[in-house]
């Protein structure tokens, strides 16, 4: 059986909701009778939240793997992620599979706990 991190029970909670809200919004537009561009539009806004979780859990492990002072190299071995052929390695450039994601974050929480005794909290 496959571990679930906390975080990824996190994101799906988010999208149960997102998903909820746009259902009851389509109710409302189904009910009022509303069929405009508009909701169209927020139709492709919505779906580009979905991404959103993703795009945070990245700019965390970034932070975090900056305040541990590792290397690209260190932090790929951590989870075995695959060997790239680009000098410039950024985060949003190469495709993580969402699981190694979450276990990259939740390997990084814990060194950084282990290191610092305390938990890595996000600058807001």
């Amino acid at each position: 059986m496959n571990k679930i991190f906390i975080n990824e029970k996190i994101d799906i909670l988010y999208s149960i909701i997102l998903v909820l809200i746009w259902l009851i919004f389509l109710l409302i537009c189904k009910l009022f009778n509303l069929h405009f561009e508009w909701t169209a539009t927020f139709l492709l806004m919505f779906f580009s939240f979905t991404n959103l979780p993703a795009i945070l859990r990245r700019k965390k492990i970034d932070r975090l793997s900056k305040t541990l002072g590792l290397s690209i190299e260190e932090v790929r071995d951590i989870v075995n992620i695959d060997k790239y052929d680009l000098n410039d390695w950024k985060w949003d450039k190469a495709y993580i599979p969402q699981k190694k994601l979450y276990l990259l974050e939740d390997s990084l929480e814990k060194m950084y706990l282990k290191k610092f005794g305390k938990e890595f909290r996000t600058p807001n």
